[in-house]
Formats: structure tokens, C-alpha cells, sequence
């Protein structure tokens, strides 16, 4: 139940990345700037959040998700690895790993993780999107985040189920 509701989510937010791509930046600045590379070792903070659109999820959520992004750290590794982190999540709990890759004057990035306990609960968070040079050092990243979270019990011989997910896209400056 726990992969099928994760393969779920991660179709979601497949299908949402393909339908719109805006951009604002100019050709020849992307051009000026194509030879920006990302090295291993590359960590990039997250300076403002340039818009945010709440997809889905409890309306007493959207605060604290759009606040959160502050904090995301975006990290290139060797031979393609990628990790997405929050600057004040010390046990790693919502830290992500995936995979970047150049495509044309962007990185794409995908990253996911996932945590459960022997009691049937678990959490599965997917962030995916690109990177692209911006100007003076800084990038700008289009990212869409989806989580779900899958609640069970069994009392008196009688199961519980519950589940809970959000969903939001994101337009970040980071440096």
C-alpha cells in the first residue's frame, strides 16, 4: 500500500512538471551564463520565493510550507547525486536524495525519501524540478514538492486507515 501510494505521487508530480514552464529569463543572459557549471560540492540556500501555489493539502499548512522553503538547501554531488535538505533538520528526517543532470542551459533535478515505523505509518516526500543560472552568482529553481502520510492502527481487532498529503510548486531565487 505504502509504494503504491508513493508510485502515486510521484506520477502526479510527473505529469504536473510537464504542463508549464514559464520563464523570464532573457536568451542572451542564459547564453552569457551557460558556462555556469555545477561542481560537486555546489550548495545553494534559498534567498527569496518568487511565487508559490498551493496544489493540494489542508489550507492551515500553506503558511508553514511556503516559510519552510527558506531554509531549503539544494545539493550537487559527485557523479550526478543530488540531496535537498532543510538548514535546520539535524536528524535528517525530510532530507531527500536523488539525481541532477544537465538538459541545455538547466539542471533537472529529482529526489526523494521516505520513513516508516513497524506500526504500518509511514511518510513519502518527492521533490523534483530545474535549476537554471540567473544572474550574479544566483539561480533560479522551479520545483514541485508532493508528500503523503499513511496513518494505521489496529484496535479492539479493528483497523484504522487515514492518510494525508500535499502538494505545491515553487519558484525560488537561491545562491
Amino acid at each position: 500500500m505504502k509504494n503504491l501510494c508513493f508510485f502515486m505521487l510521484a506520477m502526479g508530480l510527473f505529469a504536473l512538471s510537464s504542463c508549464e514552464k514559464n520563464d523570464d529569463l532573457s536568451p542572451s543572459l542564459l547564453n552569457n551564463e551557460s558556462g555556469q557549471a555545477m561542481t560537486p560540492g555546489t550548495t545553494l540556500s534559498t534567498i527569496s520565493v518568487d511565487q508559490f501555489t498551493w496544489i493540494e493539502g489542508l489550507p492551515s499548512w500553506r503558511q508553514a510550507s511556503e516559510n519552510r522553503l527558506y531554509s531549503s538547501k539544494f545539493i550537487f554531488g559527485a557523479s550526478g547525486n543530488f540531496t535537498y535538505a532543510f538548514r535546520y533538520d539535524n536528524a535528517h528526517t525530510y532530507t531527500l536524495s536523488g539525481e541532477y543532470y544537465p538538459d541545455g542551459n538547466e539542471y533537472v533535478f529529482i529526489a526523494g525519501g521516505s520513513t516508516s515505523n513497524n506500526a504500518g505509518s509511514g511518510t513519502q516526500i518527492l521533490v523534483q524540478g530545474s535549476i537554471r543560472p540567473k544572474s550574479n552568482g544566483q539561480y533560479r529553481v522551479q520545483m514541485e514538492y508532493g508528500s503523503s502520510a499513511n496513518y494505521s492502527a489496529i484496535v479492539n481487532n479493528q483497523q484504522f486507515l487515514n492518510s494525508a498529503s500535499k502538494r505545491f510548486r515553487a519558484v525560488m531565487t537561491v545562491e
